[in-house]
């Protein structure tokens, strides 16, 4: 038997992550919120390993409002560099859920690396601003 764990979990997200508009997100997305509840559910703390698996399937299946909830979660990590990362995922989430005044407003609370203005430069393409 598998013991789920953060490794476990991150991975099993991942292959929910489709690519944007691909026809299936609402199952695969539905399956990767599972993975994640059930990793909880088993007295694990999900990692920002399994942060960035899931708020990458966030992304994928443009489900921005979930995005912004995880990305609050994800404030507290001591990686600066995590911080980050899960910044620039909930940055192309709120993109690609064309919602462009969030993304610009996660953008100032950071401090931008060049991902993040890369990041926001898609956001703001895939919302026509």
């Amino acid at each position: 038997s598998l013991q789920l764990n953060n490794k476990v979990c991150a991975a099993a997200i991942n292959s929910c992550v489709v690519p944007f508009d691909s026809g299936n997100e609402a199952e695969l997305w539905e399956r990767a919120i599972n993975f994640f509840q059930d990793l909880k559910e088993a007295g694990e703390r999900p990692d920002g390993v399994t942060y960035i698996a899931l708020l990458s399937a966030c992304a994928s299946c443009s489900r921005w409002e979930k995005a912004l909830q995880l990305h609050q979660q994800t404030q507290s990590f001591d990686s600066l560099e995590e911080r980050l990362r899960c910044t620039n995922i909930a940055i192309t989430a709120c993109g690609r859920g064309i919602a462009w005044p969030t993304a610009m407003q996660l953008f100032e609370i950071q401090r931008p690396s060049v991902v993040t203005h890369n990041a926001l430069l898609s956001a703001l393409a895939e919302g026509s601003q």
